[in-house]
């Protein structure tokens, strides 16, 4: 009898073991070293991986039948005036794509 009870605990304790170690290693160890450096700043700024605007490219755009350079700003100018042909253009690219 004696000997099934040693084994049981040697096994309960090879898992509370186990359950300390990982605690440790997935949650205690992570969080230490967020605290000791701070968050990452990129985590904390959605728009830190965007272009700055000077940056950007210029899209060719097929205006009345002629494609013309256009920058951002017109791009959105554009798309303000007239949607229906805003959005024919991108699914026009969509299609394109495939």
């Amino acid at each position: 009898m004696e000997s099934k009870e040693w084994v049981l605990t040697a096994i309960k304790l090879i898992f509370v073991f186990g359950g300390a170690v990982a605690l440790a290693a997935f949650v205690i160890r992570p969080l230490w070293r967020m605290l000791k450096t701070g968050p990452d700043p990129d985590v904390l700024n959605p728009y830190a991986r965007l272009p700055a605007p000077e940056e950007e490219p210029e899209l060719d755009i097929p205006v009345g039948g002629v494609a013309k350079k256009l920058d951002r700003g017109q791009m959105l100018d554009m798309a303000r005036k007239d949607p229906r042909m805003a959005a024919n253009l991108v699914s026009q690219w969509l299609r394109e794509k495939k």
